[in-house]
């Protein structure tokens, strides 16, 4: 992987997708963390991340521990790490344009609102999901 980054897999040991996405990483050499997502001391992890469907796969910035780019449902192993590349060179430019108008009165919620049309291009996989205890 990428200097700095980590990438985290949650996932099911009971969930077909869930073991094909492990094994195609596995396939391509890539090292990654897998969590699962069902086990009692991962759950105030997967609570505080919002992972409710399964499997999701991560790229973690090491130093922040800050998730840059999430994926729901099954994707290829070359193809998350190509939306890695993409994620950081889209994060990069949009720090220098911040950068570039800090001078300026930057609208930050048409920022954030640009942001998320972005993430909306992902579309989850609904062959598998993690039922979450309903919050009290």
């Amino acid at each position: 992987m990428m200097d700095g980054i980590r990438i985290r897999i949650f996932g099911s040991n009971d969930c077909q997708d869930c073991k094909n996405l492990v094994n195609a990483f596995n396939h391509h050499s890539l090292s990654f963390e897998f969590i699962d997502a069902n086990d009692k001391k991962n759950e105030e992890l997967c609570d505080k991340l919002n992972i409710d469907q399964l499997p999701v796969v991560q790229a973690v910035y090491e130093n922040t521990n800050n998730v840059f780019l999430s994926h729901v449902g099954y994707i290829g192993p070359m193809i998350f790490l190509e939306k890695v590349k993409k994620s950081q060179q889209f994060h990069s430019t949009l720090l220098e344009m911040l950068a570039k108008k800090a001078k300026e009165n930057v609208n930050q919620e048409q920022v954030k609102v640009q942001i998320n049309e972005w993430k909306k291009n992902e579309q989850p996989c609904r062959s598998c999901s993690k039922k979450r205890k309903p919050q009290s």
